[in-house]
């Protein structure tokens, strides 16, 4: 028989996302301000620097899949398990979208390429003044925790 390897992921459920025509991450991650009803409390230096600057113009509709860990892991498993970096790369201004409407529980965490094309896991969870977001590299030593979700097409 065969090895038999332990799933890390959980689907949950099927997610429709729009085309989006343009997208400017420094006119929706606006700290202190209230945009399309999320309310970002904080944004952390990584995303400030590698992110804010980020333009995205006529991103096309994506159907993706929501996961959730149900193992502690770091994004190079999460990530292969889901079927590799094409699987698992969303735009920034899908994230958004997806932010608008997701549960507000939790940490939602999605792969994302910079300004310069590096992928970095990008994660937002929601704090007591609202959407607290991040970027860490894909080769950060913590694992992140049962519970976070994670996209994939």
């Amino acid at each position: 028989g065969g090895v038999e390897t332990k799933k890390l992921l959980r689907f949950v459920c099927p997610i429709s996302l729009p085309a989006i025509p343009a997208f400017a991450a420094a006119e929706k991650f606006r700290e202190g301000k209230t945009v399309d009803g999320i309310r970002v409390a904080w944004l952390g230096g990584n995303f400030k620097t590698n992110f804010l600057k980020k333009k995205e113009s006529a991103v096309p509709a994506l159907d993706m899949r929501e996961h959730e860990l149900v193992a502690r892991s770091r994004d190079p498993a999460i990530i292969t398990e889901l079927g590799g970096e094409d699987q698992v790369e969303t735009p920034l201004a899908h994230f958004w979208e997806y932010l608008k409407s997701a549960g507000r529980t939790g940490w939602h965490i999605r792969y994302i390429r910079d300004i310069k094309g590096v992928l970095w896991a990008v994660h937002g969870d929601w704090v007591c003044g609202g959407l607290s977001v991040d970027a860490r590299p894909l080769g950060y030593p913590d694992a992140w925790s049962v519970g976070n979700r994670f996209g994939s097409r």
